[in-house]
């Protein structure tokens, strides 16, 4: 059996979310230019490391959307087009006001929504420089700046945790981290530390911790739905492959639903993506609609049908013929799979299931073989993992 190793296509939903947000960049970017009352050849110049630095970023975000590094690797870049403009709005806002007053560490903790510590630091300083370098600003406020924007992306991860005393701190390191740099601010810039300057620095850090307690956790969950459309899409009923798949074989259609469910069962299990697993186990051999070459085939339907790569993946790891499951939920749907064939093999052989084989055994058999064969050893499934799958498809009724 051949197949072609799945390539990732280009995107028209994501081409299109960043040129929008290239295009916000150099507008927003041309506009703190007029508001700093800038020359033609300070325009030419601000411009110039804005557009190079734009492509720099660029270059990270795809990298870091191809290894996972985001929130949600198949976005269309919607929510970040969205977070920019939220962004910027508070940048030319803020621009009216007296440098210490910039909330810094806030362009942290908006772009560390969309998630990876390296594209939203890359973000926020794009904006904290070009901010400076358009109002003229010192390298004195520029690195207080960076400093506040690090602290930003860096106190928004601890806050997605459930601790609370973490929450907290985190909140009040937030509200001290603001004044406390404004008033290093004022004093090294006026040699005196206005009153003026706490009640607006501390009136920025209230509306950042604000923003960290209501709004941020709302925008991860919106980015967290994009996700959950997809494959609830994927795995409706209606949709157009599944109703394709039925008319094909109903038999095949049935299979499908069953490994689906088994792998999404033991996705959850064990805390992976239990809807990638859902849909592995669905499409795992929706190649055979086409014949053989049945992985090449089923890499084709895929492409067709803008299937998210984890889930192409998975159809390319198809028995483990070409290459070995690469991800536990890859591992996952080739054990669901390996199990059911072994079931349905036994039961077609028998007259009474029951009597002739026990199912236990079966699993116990099918999974310990299959692991002693060094299948899932490219997956990343620990022991434990392997242990409380197969805990749980023992615990499963009957699977034929």
């Amino acid at each position: 059996m051949a197949g072609a190793r799945p390539r990732e296509g280009i995107s028209l939903k994501r081409t299109i979310y960043l040129c929008f947000c290239l295009l916000l960049y150099l507008t927003g970017t041309a506009l703190l230019c007029v508001q700093g009352s800038l020359a033609l050849g300070g325009i030419l110049c601000v411009g110039s490391v804005a557009f190079l630095m734009a492509l720099c970023i660029i270059s990270i975000l795809l990298h870091e959307r191809r290894e996972g590094k985001i929130l949600y690797k198949e976005t269309s870049y919607r929510y970040l087009f969205f977070l920019s403009v939220i962004a910027w709005g508070v940048v030319l806002g803020f621009s009216f006001f007296e440098p210490y007053a910039y909330p810094a560490l806030l362009m942290g903790m908006i772009f560390s929504a969309f998630g990876g510590d390296i594209l939203a630091l890359s973000l926020g300083l794009y904006l904290d420089l070009v901010y400076c370098l358009s109002l003229g600003l010192s390298g004195f406020y520029t690195a207080i700046y960076v400093g506040l924007t690090v602290c930003g992306v860096l106190l928004s991860r601890v806050l997605r945790e459930q601790k609370r005393f973490e929450k907290i701190s985190s909140l009040l390191m937030i509200l001290a981290l603001t004044v406390g740099f404004a008033a290093v601010a004022g004093y090294f810039t006026d040699l005196r530390l206005p009153l003026r300057t706490l009640i607006i620095a501390g009136t920025v850090g209230f509306f950042e911790v604000l923003y960290s307690l209501l709004v941020l956790p709302r925008l991860d969950d919106l980015i967290h739905h994009e996700e959950y459309v997809l494959y609830e899409t994927l795995l409706d009923p209606a949709y157009s492959l599944i109703v394709e798949l039925r008319s094909f074989s109903e038999g095949e259609y049935q299979r499908a639903q069953k490994v689906s469910r088994l792998a999404r069962e033991c996705g959850e299990e064990i805390g992976v993506n239990a809807k990638l697993c859902a849909a592995g186990g669905l499409y795992y051999r929706i190649g055979k609609m086409m014949g053989e070459p049945e992985i090449n085939h089923a890499v084709k339907i895929a492409s067709r049908h803008n299937f998210p790569k984890e889930l192409t993946n998975i159809l390319y790891e198809y028995e483990a013929v070409l290459k070995k499951p690469s991800s536990e939920e890859s591992a996952i749907v080739h054990m669901c799979d390996a199990l059911v064939k072994k079931v349905e093999a036994f039961a077609a052989s028998s007259d009474s299931m029951e009597s002739s084989w026990n199912q236990e055994m079966v699993i116990y058999q099918t999974l310990n073989e299959l692991s002693s064969l060094g299948i899932y050893d490219d997956s990343s499934i620990s022991m434990n993992q392997f242990l409380k799958i197969r805990n749980r498809l023992v615990r499963e009724g009957s699977l034929v």
